[in-house]
């Protein structure tokens, strides 16, 4: 079957329009059963309780028309601040129908969100966002399965976890450099058990005085390039994608901004990930400009890569609420293009 993008002179969704195989429940598609219209608080079942303030705070900013869509969220099993059942709860009141799970280098929180989905009606995806190895600039990888703890991808979890920590470990060795002695007990302690990543250094540093807020943190010592920054040394682009192709998932490009590429680096190498079967592409971020919008839409068109997209929500304070995805909004059937991508 063929992929077909279109791109008029307003830019808009881009649009895949392949189908499913005839008949095919959802369960088959590999998400939470349950229904996925758009879900207020009044139809919830009675013991959904998310934080009331926050759900009044983000409301307004959620359009009331169709199923909304979210590829990309976290919870506190990485770097979020919500427990997996609390991050649908949230969902669930703001209407966003369709939530995919996607937390750094880990599947820890999708069998608690899948079971809250089946709760509240929400149709949790699960996912994973994977750290890549790049020579410049910063690349994860997302994965979207039907299975919520797919093999072999599963049995490498562990090890993402010991790379992470030991990258954790080198930056605070860095830091210490620095003169900010921090207290690698604490780095651990603050991250309850999740995979160590730099908002947990972020917050060691905060909580021992040596900034203020985490973008101070960042801007100072752990963004892309920072004195205390250290790459990951995780899988390349090539192998992450396989990984995610041989765990049966749909392999996605995350923030392709984040590359720090530019038309003329950022293209051959998305082609050549699509040649090793990358299957989409974040194109719906509430944070991209127009140009962006159009940018990586025309990627996505190129390659015959799907454009998908998501908050990328990870906390009260996140500028983004769960199921903004820009304008346009991403299409509410992309779940299902990117997972039927994968079963055909």
């Amino acid at each position: 079957m063929t992929r077909v993008t279109v791109f008029p002179l307003r830019p808009t969704l881009v649009r895949d329009t392949r189908t499913m195989p005839s008949g095919a429940p959802a369960d088959d598609l590999g998400v939470a059963a349950g229904c996925i219209r758009p879900l207020s608080v009044e139809n919830t079942v009675e013991d959904v309780s998310p934080p009331d303030r926050l759900i009044r705070a983000m409301r307004p900013m959620v359009p009331s028309t169709a199923v909304v869509t979210d590829l990309h969220a976290h919870t506190n099993r990485s770097d979020g601040s919500h427990p997996p059942a609390e991050l649908v709860d949230i969902a669930a009141a703001l209407e966003v129908g369709v939530l995919a799970i996607t937390d750094h280098d880990t599947l820890a929180g999708v069998e608690e969100a899948l079971a809250r989905g089946r709760a509240t009606g929400v149709r949790v995806i699960p996912g994973i966002e994977l750290s890549i190895k790049m020579p410049h600039g910063s690349m994860h990888l997302l994965g979207y399965f039907t299975d919520p703890a797919p093999a072999p991808l599963v049995g490498m979890i562990a090890g993402f976890a010991a790379t992470r920590t030991e990258r954790a470990e080198q930056m605070v060795e860095r830091l210490h450099g620095l003169g900010l002695p921090l207290d690698w007990q604490d780095v651990l302690d603050g991250a309850a058990g999740a995979p160590l990543g730099r908002p947990h250094i972020a917050e060691a540093l905060i909580r021992g005085g040596y900034v203020s807020t985490r973008k101070e943190a960042f801007d100072l010592y752990l963004a892309d390039g920072g004195p205390a920054y250290m790459g990951s040394d995780g899988l390349d682009a090539e192998e992450g994608v396989r990984l995610v192709l041989e765990s049966g998932g749909a392999p996605v490009l995350a923030h392709p901004e984040t590359l720090k590429l530019d038309d003329a680096h950022l293209d051959p190498f998305v082609g050549r990930l699509a040649r090793a079967g990358l299957v989409g592409i974040e194109v719906h971020r509430p944070e991209h400009t127009p140009d962006q919008f159009a940018r990586f839409g025309a990627l996505a068109g190129r390659w015959d890569l799907i454009a998908s997209g998501g908050s990328d929500y990870h906390r009260p304070t996140s500028p983004h609420h769960p199921g903004a995805t820009g304008d346009p909004p991403l299409s509410t059937d992309t779940a299902d293009h990117l997972l039927g991508a994968v079963l055909r």
